[in-house]
């Protein structure tokens, strides 16, 4: 036998770390919508958390705020002047998102200010954010900038300054809603933005209303809007809106056409072997935002096909590419996803890319199989 051989067979077993879903992470918070909001809607914003006394006690008391996303995309980090910044928008996460934020500020406060927080991938069990935070609303500020990561010295740094334009060029405009808690619009193109409503009713009873409303031709919100559909975010449903033109008391926001945009959609039908298909093209084409000397690109393509009433011929493959551009700084990223069908299974298969120019620095895909359950 090798020595190398022997040395891995002597070496101690890792444990295995058991992920766990949680459908509902925010389940019985008093605030679930706005944690759900930012942590899927916003791209800048920051509320101040409150610790449960036996955490004070444990870790003493720091000051610790949520942010909607921290540089890097970590999960938590610590200023020089020991303020405890938690990160809901993070690239790695478990099946439950409550005990990943739970453990980012429990491991944030066993560590000393200005230093790094380590925080695992896969925490394991133990305690959620339920058994570490004084519940109680949100009081959430929608930020312009990420300026308010910065200590007072960093924000002299040219590095950083650097770093913190190209993060700010990033956010998209957002307002918060006044009229209901966890809405939010948001400027999706020069000429329409939407108003995503996070609800805090469970998905049957939200279901129902929304169907009653669109039954009783009140599911709009106003002349010209148009509601665009919904989807699900922690357990809880999304319904969105489009809203053409500025929300009340904005500033005009002027931009120029560089490349034209284009839509297409087209159904072909074989009378032959009785095959469909449905493509579609939305294509933004380039458009520079002035005022902020920034270019927006975003496309979309979708194909739909399916052969008579063959369950297996069902296919679904959707591709997405959005990009960001302003002088040397350009992003970009691209996501695919396959939806297939089995008599008895959906089969999704799912890839996202991001490419800061030609280099992709980020890359992660998706797999799952679901029971049709009679679908």
């Amino acid at each position: 036998m090798s020595k190398r051989r022997n040395q891995r067979q002597n070496a101690p077993k890792r444990e295995k770390v058991r992920d766990i879903f949680v459908a509902r992470p925010f389940e019985g918070m008093a605030d679930e919508p706005e944690w759900i909001a930012l942590r899927e809607l916003v791209p800048a914003a920051s509320a101040p958390l409150t610790l449960k006394p036996e955490i004070v006690e444990e870790y003493g008391d720091r000051p610790v705020t949520l942010s909607t996303v921290l540089p890097m995309a970590w999960p938590a980090m610590t200023r020089t002047d020991g303020r405890v910044f938690i990160g809901l928008q993070r690239h790695v996460q478990s099946g439950d998102v409550s005990r990943d934020l739970a453990v980012a500020i429990l491991s944030a406060l066993r560590t000393e200010p200005g230093d790094t927080v380590s925080v695992p991938a896969l925490p394991g069990e133990g305690p959620r954010l339920q058994d570490v935070l004084v519940d109680g609303p949100l009081e959430v500020t929608v930020q312009e900038g990420f300026e308010y990561w910065l200590d007072a010295e960093q924000a002299d740094d040219p590095n950083v300054k650097a770093s913190l334009e190209r993060a700010n060029a990033s956010i998209y405009p957002t307002v918060r809603m006044s009229t209901a808690r966890a809405a939010y619009w948001c400027r999706v193109a020069p000429e329409k933005g939407h108003v995503r409503w996070v609800l805090a009713e469970a998905e049957d009873q939200a279901l129902d209303a929304l169907a009653r409303l669109s039954a009783a031709g009140e599911l709009l919100l106003g002349e010209n809007t148009k509601f665009a559909g919904m989807f699900r975010a922690h357990g809880l449903l999304v319904p969105v809106w489009d809203i053409p033109g500025e929300p009340e008391s904005a500033r005009p926001i002027t931009t120029t056409p560089l490349v034209p945009g284009r839509e297409r959609w087209a159904v072909t039908r074989d009378l032959a072997d009785y095959s469909s298909a449905l493509e579609v093209v939305k294509d933004l084409g380039v458009v520079r935002f002035d005022d902020i000397d920034l270019t927006l690109t975003r496309r979309a393509d979708e194909r739909y096909s399916w052969v008579a009433d063959d369950v297996g011929s069902v296919r679904g493959e959707v591709t997405y590419a959005m990009g960001f551009a302003r002088g040397e700084w350009v992003v970009e990223t691209r996501s695919r996803t396959v939806l297939t069908s089995t008599p008895t299974d959906f089969r999704v298969h799912a890839q996202l890319d991001a490419y800061e120019r030609d280099e992709r620095v980020f890359a992660h895909s998706w797999r799952l199989t679901i029971p049709r359950d009679l679908v």
